[in-house]
């Protein structure tokens, strides 16, 4: 019932009550809304119903579960409450969504008992508790009962209403509701609505009289009560907490002082929290007690008859308030509270009251009016002035009845008057212009400053309105804000302008007013023009600001408007008085008065112009304006030419070029240009000499354009308005040529593209007033620069942009009626030139856009006179020739028809043609620029090709369209020379057309396959088949196209058959057709493997089947090759171990199942290579087998041409290795006769081994087509299998090798035959056929041979560097093939053949460092290409690695120089790294002492150290020389003296130096781990080179410190690692950097205290607590764990919590020693404690302490090493030897001796380099302990 008043934030709505609304009477209204009564409620105001049924304080009923629940609504905790109220709605009175009543399970008195009950407890307690859940639920609780129990509820509500209640309390149940839906929350409004909505039915429902005043009189009670207790909280509180209804009438008598003593008395025990609580409730009672009386007012307002009730004799108080009301005042009672929200709800009340009940203010005791001006004088809260504003505004307003004077009347007699005394003008004026002054105390200025105008009509007189202008203005200063300023500023003019403006037709106005309004005219002018200053002044600010100025601004616009037409028209008014002055001196001062007038300024005052000049349109006002009449026209007038036309002349900023056309539009162009108005700044005030003098200039200049679009375009308007106001066209026509003449001198086209632009798309009317020679000239002109631009793209598209579009509309292309700006003239020259200059650039044109010609194309659909049909082919050609967007544009346009098409495919198809036949055409081509000719040539293939397909339904075969379907063009391209550039042509042609067209249609341009073979050997004109693999991927791949591969095999076949009948096989291109052919049988066929090795590969055993491991299932091992399905291990069973059984679980029919099974019929492939193959493949290998065997091999191996030999055997390995010839056996069949093939090699090779003069060539070409035969492909893929799928046996041919050499040392025979070629084709002939040699009595001559014959190999390589790459990759792939046979051959003893192994080894790192020449060259290549040995060398070592490292080892301590010069290329710097590694972790000394020999510059190094030091010092850096000599290579050794930070600069150097300092450290550990006090030595050395030092300058740029990850850290050295060491190199280095850390931890914190630089501190302090520590630690640990050293002692350690513990037993002593290992260990130190040891002296646990620590912190050595150094210090302590008193140690960390030096004062022994640092350190020749001279002598 007016909800949407009463609580603006709710979204509920009732209307219940909104018929009373009207002014009809009560009772009609009721009788319209009452619904049919289904019955009346009989007698039911009898005092027998009244006894019965009231609320009741205890629950009266005997249901269990309704008295547990009311209970529990006496607990305090509001949980609590709200689930009991909820309970009982859902229990006693159950509803559905919709309110309607459901079932209940108690009974209707049950139900009534308890309503009684909780009536009782709602209206004293749940109703005011301060928890809005359990208001929200005790209303549901009303609402839900009054469903149930209609007539109960009515008869309580009513007594409740009628006062007639058992226990009295403040307010009533009717009144806590109807309060209630003005609550701010939401959800309890809605509540309250739907409740009072089912209230006021039950009410209408129940009794047939109007409810209306019952309702009025319920709120008023119920306001009225809550109101008399409103003085302060605790008088609230105790009012509502009333037990007895007379002691409510007692405080009522009492008054205020009753209820102070109370409050005070129940206020002392209170706690905060209920202090607290008490308030919370006082201000929302409070409130929404004030809103809801007044929304009880506006839903029935008091009409104009009744609002006079006290003439009212019969009492009747249906539609009025006045006498609801006992005390009236206490309705303003808050006006003066001292709480802000509660004054503001009042002053919200009083102005509900002054609109709909003006009763409570007219007719009432209390003035008012004196209420009012002390509110006015005494408020200061911001957010109260809005509210109070509108109260005081809607007081005044009330008096209009009686006459709004009488509002300021205070002397006359009011109640004769029957309205309230009038305010006190002089007060109020008084309070309110202070008010005003001080901004209303910083309220928001645009929510007040809008009631100002209202307010300022109101007041009695000039004098008041003028002191309230006053106040008004001067706000602005005190205001907090711009946006508050601008409110008021507005205020202000709208105050002024209605002072201005208003006709002096009141009577009631004296006359001395009119004399004060004439003379404060100019000041009241004065604050309007002072508003318009400030709009102008201020500055643009946020977009905040924007709508406070925006009203600002059409504040203004509409007072100049009012203001100019009051000029015009004379109305009397007072600004006749200041007219003149205003317009001419005035509002000038004001337009002047901005600092930033070509900005915002002008912006500004275009605003109002122009809202002045719509306004103007929009009421028709007259333009004219009287000569002698001053207006805003006449001021523009001046204002234009006094400051505008200055500026004008000077490239006016855009803004003021607008305020210059809003100017022109507002006034009118003749009135502008006025002859009075003259000026010497233009010849004469004319629109031809502004024109030409002002715009043409301002648009000719050159950096026009750079002013922007819109100024172009504002500009151009303004030029082609004032020409149409012309009127003439000559005057049009001279000023229109002029202009162009300007342009063509100079400006730029892009500013006369926009003003052609802005002339065809507004000014069309001009256009034929227009035409000029001038025009038509700079048109050719333009036209000449696009096609300029063709031969020359250095523009850009903006510019192509602007010439088109202005070339458009030069011929009204763009224009809606296609008018020509251009005579018809002009187009023959536009043709000649684009026509003639068609093929002037031939292969340099590049796809630019072709301006010129889309215009002309376009002109001949519109224009077809001018455009002759030759014409138009010929623009078509040119755009196809050309291409780019010029061709879509004219194949796309409606002009372009199926004729045209046909004319250029077949003229198109004539050039493409000639351009791939014409040799002399294609030799004119740069070799640079094939690339992009191609590109060129396919684009226009391309072209063509869409056209013919979009068409023409049947097309001819494209490629036969652009002249690549002719074979003679690929048969052309197979026989030229290997340099032929004509194949490269074809090639990329080929590719970059295919390109182009799409996928899926690619296979359908060939109708036979034949061309397409001819194209793959054209493609592999190299041997190489990366363009075959090109052309496959162009197709859409393999899987696309394996029927096609398969068609193109007997065509190849076919091929290669023709060039070995011609005699032609030792050509490249038959050679060719064997690398395609090899390439397309393994596109669709595997390597054939034979099915023993098949089954062992494809097999599982048990015992490598984990769970989890994804596996195939066969599902039916009845069928041969069945499918297999994908299967996952969930359980591996071992009950019947050793026999393994499985469950699996594999998805069968969309679900997943689980099975059992055994390991047999797990596979670890998805199908078997062999079996994998369909029928049709079956058929085509058949097919191909018998083809190869019958029309080539068996055809053409008798050749007497070698190269036609090798041909032959390539052709039969494809075969073997592919096919594998399973079908038919037995003679005649076609494996019976390769295999004869295969023997004929053989033998021809004994033959050429039996004759008594050995034919060294003869043998060789025997061997290497032997060897081809059996898989050794030199222009194919390695196959592995052949000699088991043909049952091969060399032994024949090793035996008659046996026979030939009859008992010679091996390698004296090979020498003798001084063939290398033949050593190779040997070693080639053992890798293919090494599986049927090997045997226990072969396998020591094989090697031997082998041996041999790599000796041979490596004395004198005759053939060069390809020679050594040709002979190192036969050699890896025997060694690999060796290998693999020793490990099938598990009996040979590995003893006869280690020798061989190892010198074979040796032999081929040997190969490996001579292809260094090779390698060289590719170091600055920018793509590494692996050379064909690399990945067989490094299979055969990582074989060797993990079967047998000592073979590499030996061959790496031989070759170790060589193998350190190869780390410097980046080909083999890997390989070479990874053999070194390999010795260098073997832990083999290189030299004994004796051996050793320093290199010179490592003596040079020795003496410079030694320079200065004593003996004793010179000696031991000496020992750590020879120790480091004897373990690590000299090479190293100088490079580590050597190093410096210069190898950064190079990529390859650099990382080969990392690799030497990593081999460094792996030597330094090797060393440690055999002795000690070889790390001390070593580390020693290596600090006095300071390569530590110069290893952290050169890392550290690399390291992203940021990255801690540690679980890669060993990957990028690993010799599995598949990435480059140029792409991981801070990956490289940052594992260096760990290893020197781990390695050297000594060396390494003295750099980072010493010389790290201090930002990079703290980073590499968190990159060795995030990867060093925790990593060093866990491998210490490990070696611990591993170590046989430690013998008895029991060490313990822990990673977490960095804590390693040692024990050991002496002489029954425990003896334990605890080391702590700091995060950032070794930058901090360890702690050592070994105080836990009993019966130990504390001097004793210290040495150890200290020993073990100097060990680990200061001389490099690891926690093992500390450990073992010190068990043996105790054992030597435990049999009696004194420490060193120097470090603490028996045995010296360094070398291990005893203490061997003897004081003879003192008698202590000392270790000689201790005490020797010691005299070195203190300065003094005195002893360590006694202090006396040193007088010692040497003991043993």
């Amino acid at each position: 019932m007016g909800k949407e008043k009463r609580n603006a934030d709710s979204s509920s709505k009732f209307t219940g009550f909104s018929a009373f609304a009207s002014h009809t009477s009560a009772a009609s209204t009721a009788v319209q809304l009452s619904h049919v009564k289904t019955s009346k409620l009989a007698e039911r105001d009898t005092v027998a119903s009244r006894s019965k049924l009231r609320p009741m304080p205890l629950f009266t009923g005997k249901n269990s579960e309704l008295i547990q629940t009311f209970k529990r609504i006496s607990k305090k905790d509001y949980i609590t409450k709200t689930r009991a109220v909820s309970d009982i709605s859902s229990y006693a009175y159950p509803c559905n969504a919709d309110g309607e009543p459901c079932d209940s399970t108690i009974s209707k008195p049950e139900q009534i008992a308890a309503f009684s009950h909780f009536f009782f407890l709602f209206r004293n307690k749940l109703i005011h508790d301060n928890n809005p859940s359990v208001r929200i639920g005790a209303m549901n609780v009303v609402a839900s009962a009054m469903a149930h129990i209609p007539k109960a509820c009515n008869i309580l509500f009513r007594l409740d209403a009628e006062n007639e209640r058992e226990i009295g309390a403040i307010g009533n149940v009717i009144g806590w509701i109807y309060s209630s839906q003005s609550s701010q929350i939401n959800e309890e409004a809605k509540i309250a609505s739907r409740t009072w909505e089912a209230l006021c039915s039950l009410l209408k429902d129940c009794d047939e009289r109007p409810i209306e005043p019952l309702v009025k009189k319920c709120i008023v009670e119920h306001v009225e009560s809550i109101l008399q207790f409103s003085s302060r909280a605790s008088n609230l509180a105790a009012a509502l907490s009333v037990k007895r209804k007379d002691s409510q009438q007692k405080n009522n008598d009492n008054g205020k002082k009753g209820g102070e003593l109370r409050s005070k008395i129940s206020t002392l025990s209170m706690s905060e929290s209920d202090k607290e609580e008490m308030e919370e409730r006082f201000d929302r009672v409070l409130l929404v007690t004030l809103r809801a009386m007044e929304c009880i007012i506006q839903e029935f307002p008091e009409t104009k008859s009744n609002s006079n009730l006290k003439e009212h004799a019969d009492g009747d108080t249906a539609e009025g308030f006045y006498h609801l009301f006992s005390n009236k005042s206490i309705l303003w009672k808050h006006l003066n509270s001292g709480r802000a929200i509660f004054r503001r709800a009042t002053f919200a009340l009083v102005s509900r009251i002054a609109q709909d009940a003006v009763s409570l203010i007219h007719q009432t005791e209390v003035n008012l009016s004196s209420l009012l001006l002390n509110v006015l004088s005494s408020e200061r809260d911001p957010a109260n002035f809005v509210a109070m504003f509108e109260m005081i505004l809607l007081f005044i307003s009330s008096f209009r009845p009686h006459g709004i004077s009488m509002a300021w009347e205070t002397s006359k007699d009011h109640n004769s008057m029957k309205c309230c005394p009038g305010i006190n003008v002089d007060g109020f004026m008084k309070s309110f212009a202070k008010v005003l002054r001080r901004a209303c105390y910083g309220s928001p200025s645009n929510f007040w400053a809008p009631i100002m105008l209202p307010i300022l009509a109101l007041l009695p007189s000039s004098q008041h309105q003028l002191q309230f202008l006053n106040s008004l203005s001067n706000g602005k200063i005190a205001a907090v804000g711009t946006a508050d300023t601008i409110a008021i500023v507005s205020a202000a003019a709208e105050c002024s302008m209605y002072l201005l403006i208003c006709t002096n037709k009141s009577d009631e106005r004296k006359v001395e007013d009119e004399d004060v309004y004439k003379d404060s005219a100019q000041d009241i002018s004065q604050t309007f023009l002072d508003s318009l200053s400030f709009y102008l002044s201020v500055s643009e600010g946020s977009t905040a600001l924007f709508a406070a100025k925006e009203h600002l601004a059409s504040v203004l616009s509409r007072g100049l408007f009012k203001l100019n037409n009051l000029s015009i028209d004379r109305n009397r008014c007072l600004f006749l008085e200041v007219r003149d002055w205003f317009w001419d001196k005035g509002i000038i001062t004001a337009l002047n008065a901005t600092e930033d007038f070509e900005l915002s300024g002008s912006r500004k005052i275009t605003k109002l112009v122009r809202w002045m000049t719509s306004e103007k349109s929009r009421k028709e006002v007259d333009r004219v304006v009287l000569d002698d009449a001053m207006s805003f026209e006449s001021t523009l007038r001046s204002f234009f030419w006094q400051s505008m036309l200055p500026v004008c002349q000077d490239s006016p900023s855009l803004e003021v070029l607008l305020l210059l056309q809003s100017i022109f539009y507002f006034t009118g162009i003749q009135h502008v240009f006025d002859g009075q108005h003259e000026t010497k700044m233009i010849s004469s005030t004319s629109c031809e000499a502004f024109c030409r003098e002002v715009i043409i200039p301002l648009l000719s200049k050159p950096a026009t354009s750079s002013k922007g679009k819109t100024w172009v375009t504002t500009m151009f308007n303004f030029f082609f308005f004032i020409l149409n106001e012309i009127k003439d066209n000559i005057n049009i026509g001279s000023i229109w040529e002029y202009y162009i003449d300007e342009v063509s001198s100079g400006s730029d086209l892009h500013t006369l593209f926009l003003g052609v632009s802005v002339l065809t798309s507004e000014w069309e009317e001009l256009i034929e007033s227009l035409h000029c020679h001038a025009f038509d000239q700079l048109a050719t002109t333009v036209a000449n620069d696009t096609e300029d631009r063709i031969q020359n793209p250095n523009d850009t598209n903006q510019i192509q942009d602007t010439e088109s579009s202005f070339l458009r509309l030069c011929v009204g292309l763009d224009s809606s009626k296609k008018l020509m700006l251009v005579s018809s003239n002009v187009i023959q020259p536009w043709k000649d030139l684009t026509i003639s200059s068609a093929y002037d650039y031939g292969y340099q044109g590049v796809c630019q856009r072709h301006v010129l010609l889309e215009v002309l194309f376009s002109l001949s659909e519109i224009h077809p006179s001018l455009i002759k049909p030759e014409d138009k082919m010929s623009l078509i050609k040119r755009a196809w020739y050309e291409g780019g967007a010029s061709f879509y544009f004219v194949t796309s346009s409606v002009a372009f028809d199926e004729s045209l098409c046909k004319n250029l495919v077949i003229l198109g198809s004539t050039i493409l043609k000639q351009q791939l036949n014409d040799e002399q055409d294609r030799g004119s081509i740069k070799a640079n620029d094939i690339d992009s000719w191609c590109h060129r040539w396919a684009e226009r293939a391309s072209r063509l090709i869409e056209l013919q397909q979009k068409y023409f339904a049947i097309a001819a075969a494209p490629l036969k369209t652009v002249g690549l379907e002719d074979l003679d063009v690929w048969r052309r391209a197979i026989e030229d020379g290997t340099e032929s550039q004509q194949r490269d042509i074809l090639f990329l042609c080929f590719v970059n057309l295919m390109k182009k067209i799409p996928i899926a249609t690619r296979m359908d341009f060939f109708p036979v396959f034949s061309l397409l073979v001819h194209m793959l050997i054209v493609f592999a004109h190299d041997f190489k088949t990366e363009r075959c693999d090109i052309c496959l991927e162009l197709f859409g791949g393999l899987d696309i196209n394996r029927d096609a591969v398969i068609s193109c095999l007997m065509p190849m076949v076919d091929f290669v058959s023709g060039r070995l009948e011609s005699a032609e096989g030792s050509d490249d291109a038959v050679r060719c057709a064997v690398v395609v052919y090899d390439w397309l049988v393994g596109l669709i066929l595997p390597k054939f493997i034979p099915n023993d090795v098949s089954q062992r590969s494809d097999d599982l055993e048990q015992t490598n089947i984990s769970e989890g491991d994804i596996i195939w299932y066969v599902a039916d091992t009845t069928r041969k090759n069945a499918p297999r399905v994908k299967a996952t291990v969930k359980k591996v069973h071992r009950d019947d171990f050793p026999n393994l059984y499985f469950t699996i679980q594999f998805e069968e029919s969309a679900k997943l199942t689980l099975k059992q099974t055994i390991a047999s019929r797990l596979k670890k492939r998805q199908v078997d290579k062999n079996s994998a193959l369909s029928n049709g493949v079956h058929e085509m290998t058949a097919l191909l087998e018998e083809r190869t065997i019958t029309n080539v091999v068996k055809k053409y191996l008798d050749s007497p041409i070698d190269e036609l030999k090798d041909v032959v055997a390539e052709i039969l390995n494809i075969s073997v290795s592919y096919f594998g010839f399973q079908g038919k056996q037995g003679i005649g069949t076609v494996r019976f006769q390769a295999i004869q093939a295969i023997s004929k090699l053989d033998q021809e090779v004994i033959t050429a081994l039996s004759s008594e003069n050995l034919d060294s060539i003869i043998l060789e070409r025997s061997l290497q087509s032997l060897s081809t035969a059996l898989g050794h492909g030199i222009l194919t893929v390695e196959s592995h299998f052949n000699t088991s799928i043909m049952n091969y046996d060399g032994k024949s041919v090793l035996d008659a090798l046996k026979r030939k050499v009859d008992g010679d040392d091996l390698s004296s025979f090979f020498r003798g035959i001084k063939s290398f070629s033949l050593c190779s084709a040997f070693i080639t002939w053992i890798g293919v056929s090494v599986s049927s040699l090997m045997t226990i009595d072969n396998a020591a001559f094989l090697w031997e041979l082998l041996d041999s014959l790599s000796s041979v190999l490596i004395e004198e390589d005759a053939d060069g560097v390809a020679s050594t790459c040709t002979n190192l990759l036969v050699m890896s792939r025997a060694l690999k093939e060796m290998n693999r046979a020793m490990v099938s051959t598990k009996d040979v003893p590995k003893t006869e053949t280690i020798a061989s192994e190892q010198l074979c080894a040796s032999n081929i790192i040997k190969l490996f460092i001579k292809s260094d020449t090779e390698q060289s060259s590719q170091q600055n290549s920018t793509e590494q290409v692996l050379p064909s040995w690399y990945l067989p060398l490094k299979d055969y070592i990582i074989a060797e690695l993990e079967e047998n490292s000592s073979v590499i080892q030996y061959g790496a301590r031989t070759n170790t120089e060589g193998l350190l010069r190869s780390l410097n290329s980046p080909v083999k710097q890997w390989l070479a790294f990874h053999i070194l590694q390999v010795s260098a972790c073997s832990g083999c000394i290189l030299f004994s002492i004796d051996q050793v020999e320093l290199s010179e510059g490592t003596t040079n190094m020795l003496n410079f150290w030694q320079d200065g030091l004593v003996d004793e010092e010179a000696i031991e850096i000496e020992e750590d020389a020879l120790n480091t000599a004897q373990w690590l290579p000299t090479d190293l050794m100088s490079f580590a003296e050597s190093w410096d930070s210069t190898s950064g600069h190079n990529e390859t150097i650099f990382i080969a130096d990392l690799l030497r300092w990593y081999l460094c450290i792996d030597f330094l550990d090797s060393a440690g781990g055999a002795n000690m006090q070889n790390r001390a030595h070593m580390t020693s050395y290596f600090g006095k080179t300071g390569a530590v030092t110069t290893l952290f300058e050169l890392v550290l740029p690399f390291i992203q410190f940021k990255k801690h990850d540690r679980s890669s850290l060993f990957q990028c050295v690993s010799i599995s690692s598949s990435e480059s060491l140029t792409s991981n190199i801070e990956s490289l280095c940052k594992t260096i950097m760990f290893r020197t850390i781990e390695s050297m931890p000594t060396l390494c914190k003295m750099w980072w205290n010493d010389e790290c630089p201090l930002a990079l501190k703290s980073p590499v302090m968190k990159f060795v607590e995030a990867i060093v520590a925790p990593e060093t630690l866990r491998r210490e640990l490990n070696r611990m764990d591993k170590s046989s050293d430690l013998g008895e002692m029991v060490v313990r350690g822990n990673c977490i919590s960095r804590e390693i513990s040692a024990t050991y037993v002496q002489d029954e002593c425990n003896i334990s020693v605890m080391i702590r290992v700091p995060h950032s260990f070794p930058l901090r130190n360890v702690e050592v404690d070994c105080r836990k040891t009993l019966g130990v002296s504390e001097k004793r646990w210290r040495y150890w302490s200290l020993q073990i620590m100097r060990m680990l912190n200061g001389q490099d050595g690891s926690i093992l090493d500390a450990l073992l150094l010190w068990k043996q210090n105790v054992d030597k302590e435990f049999d009696g030897v004194e420490p060193c008193p120097v470090c603490y140690s028996v045995l010296c960390p360094k070398t291990h001796a005893m203490p061997n030096l003897e004081c003879k004062t003192c008698n202590n022994r000392f270790h000689s380099s201790c005490l020797y640092k010691w005299f070195n350190s203190s300065g003094k020749n005195q002893c360590v302990l006694c202090q006396q001279p040193w007088s010692g002598t040497k003991v043993s």
